[in-house]
C-alpha cells in the first residue's frame, strides 16, 4: 500500500496488524473490547507493546520500563470509556506511558539518590557480547551516556520533544 507505513505492528491510518498481517480496524478493537470482549483488548496489547517500551525506556523509565507499561495498560483499559472515538489510540495510550513514567522516575527519585539512579540505568544497559571489540564497546558506552546526561539537561517539555521526534519515530 503506496502511503502507509508500519511502525511496530500497527499502520497508522488506523489498521491494527499482528505478526505482519491485518487483524482489524482499530477502531472496531476498541468497539469490542467496550462491548465486553476482554480477548480484544489483547490485540492492542501486543500491537502497542514494543512501541510503548520504547517510549517508556526513552522517557527515562529504565529497569521500570516493563511495569510502566503494564500500568499504562491497565489505566488506558480502564479508562476506555473515556477514549474519543474519533481519535487515534497510539498517541492517547503513549500520553498514558509518558505520565506514568512521569510518576515512576519522580516517586524513584524520591527513594534513591543519584548514584542509585546511576546504578539503576547501568544495570538496564543490556550485556555486551563477548565478540563485540572493547574499542566500540567503549564508545558505545561513552556515546550511550553523553546522549543521557544531555536528556537529563533538557526540560521535561523539550525531552518528550526530542524522545518523540528521534526516538519514536
Amino acid at each position: 500500500m503506496r502511503g502507509v507505513r508500519c511502525i511496530n505492528d500497527v499502520r497508522t491510518q488506523g489498521e491494527v496488524l499482528e505478526g505482519g498481517r491485518v487483524v482489524d480496524d482499530e477502531r472496531a478493537v476498541i468497539a469490542r473490547v467496550r462491548a465486553g470482549d476482554v480477548e480484544a483488548y489483547a490485540v492492542l496489547v501486543r500491537a502497542f507493546t514494543g512501541l510503548a517500551l520504547r517510549a517508556a525506556r526513552a522517557l527515562g523509565a529504565g529497569a521500570d520500563a516493563e511495569d510502566v507499561v503494564q500500568q499504562a495498560f491497565f489505566k488506558a483499559y480502564c479508562a476506555l470509556g473515556q477514549f474519543r472515538d474519533d481519535s487515534s489510540f497510539k498517541p492517547w495510550l503513549l500520553a498514558i506511558v509518558a505520565n506514568e513514567t512521569r510518576n515512576t522516575v519522580r516517586s524513584a527519585v524520591r527513594q534513591r539518590s543519584v548514584v542509585g539512579r546511576e546504578a539503576t540505568l547501568r544495570e538496564a544497559e543490556p550485556l555486551i557480547p563477548e565478540t563485540t571489540d572493547p574499542a566500540v564497546a567503549a564508545v558505545h558506552d561513552e556515546r550511550r551516556t553523553a546522549l543521557l546526561a544531555a536528556l537529563e539537561e533538557l526540560s521535561e517539555e523539550h525531552r518528550l520533544v526530542v524522545t518523540y521526534r528521534y526516538l519514536l519515530e
